[in-house]
């Protein structure tokens, strides 16, 4: 091979193994390049991994949290459904209104399942005793206090034997008050209420009202005797628990026609400004409606409310008895 031949091959061979060594260079920072990659790749699977772990337990505990509250609503719910059973059973029943009255209806809408609002009735001595209350509050709380009141009343005019209207308000105040001064913790709730007391015999109607008017029509005329301004209980510790009620007597006629209500009808917001109903609108209602049935005005009363009301919320529980002897 002559010389020039044996430089060729020389540089030949000294370019091809600089090819390589930079191929194997190149393959060298490649495979490190892949190392890496895959460590990051199963990095991140393990991150997915835990992520996954974490996410499943998160379901799982969501899971038995939803479990824990569709119980505990289903255990509300059907406690809930119990007070509304005891409270049905402590209120009048309509054989007993339509015994107690000549002509009567009842629309006793509650904001929950249970109300604050209560009737309570009973005939002793041949009088005819009424009362229409709404408790502070509404729903369960509402509704105990109504039980309260319930037991009040038994005890002061089935017990008592009181049988004045004004006598009655006197009673419940100061059992409600003593009752709720014995806490260790100042309680507000009592109720608003009115008596009503019938005598037969000389066709003459006694009431006395705690921060509840009674509204009547008679002879195309529509009236209200306000009440004291001063409801049954509440006012915390300090108040006295002595505290003294008008009483008013009114002479029946052929035509006379009553109305307790609670505020849960005139303090509803609704309408084409989204207002209260307001209590003049509710007497020029039920003045409107004087001369037409029981059953007629209720379902008018009934429909004004919902009309009024519309998709706005209930705000308050609602009774309204309309009576006649």
């Amino acid at each position: 091979m002559s010389e020039s031949n044996e430089r060729i091959w020389q540089k030949r061979f000294e370019r091809e193994r600089l090819i390589r060594k930079e191929a194997e260079a190149l393959m060298e920072q490649k495979t490190l390049e892949l190392y890496e990659i895959n460590q990051k790749l199963q990095t991140t699977a393990e991150e997915l991994r835990q992520n996954n772990e974490e996410l499943a337990a998160m379901v799982e505990f969501m899971n038995q949290q939803r479990k824990t509250i569709n119980q505990k609503s289903e255990d509300i719910a059907k406690s809930i459904e119990a007070a509304f059973r005891i409270q049905n059973a402590i209120s009048p029943s309509e054989n007993e209104l339509l015994h107690l009255f000549k002509a009567h209806f009842l629309l006793n809408i509650p904001r929950d399942t249970v109300s604050g609002d209560f009737l309570w009735v009973q005939e002793q001595n041949g009088l005819k005793i009424v009362v229409v209350a709404d408790c502070t509050g509404h729903g369960v709380p509402g509704a105990l206090m109504s039980v309260v009141g319930n037991a009040l009343l038994n005890k002061v005019v089935t017990d008592k034997q009181v049988q004045e209207p004004a006598d009655i308000l006197y009673w419940m105040n100061v059992y409600l008050k003593t009752f709720f001064q014995k806490s260790e913790v100042t309680i507000y709730e009592g109720m608003d209420a009115a008596v009503c007391v019938y005598v037969p015999n000389s066709r003459v109607l006694k009431y006395a009202g705690a921060h509840m008017s009674l509204y009547y029509t008679q002879n195309g005329d529509f009236f209200e005797i306000k009440a004291t301004k001063n409801s049954l209980g509440g006012g915390g510790k300090n108040q006295d628990t002595e505290y003294n009620y008008s009483q008013h007597e009114l002479k029946l006629e052929k035509d006379s026609f009553f109305y307790l209500c609670s505020d849960g009808f005139q303090d509803q917001f609704g309408g084409p400004n989204d207002k209260r109903f307001l209590k003049k609108n509710l007497r020029n209602l039920l003045h409107t409606i004087h001369n037409q049935t029981a059953e007629y005005k209720k379902t008018s009363l009934s429909q004004a409310f919902h009309d009024w009301k519309g998709d706005n919320p209930q705000i308050d529980d609602l009774l309204l008895l309309g009576f006649e002897f």
